[in-house]
């Protein structure tokens, strides 16, 4: 197992945030985290026409 700084999450959401996305997060006690994203292709493309 590697270990972690906690540097990408912040880096990640800021990318998503800019780009118009949404982020989730589910986590469990004990388990662990599961991290997921969105993207709107067609929204990011047709402001940059």
């Amino acid at each position: 197992m590697t270990t972690a700084d906690g540097r990408g999450l912040p880096i990640a959401s800021g990318v998503i945030e800019a780009l118009g996305g949404t982020r989730r997060v589910q986590s469990e006690l004990g388990r662990g985290a599961s991290f997921s994203f969105a993207l709107s292709a067609t929204t990011h493309l047709l402001q940059n026409s």
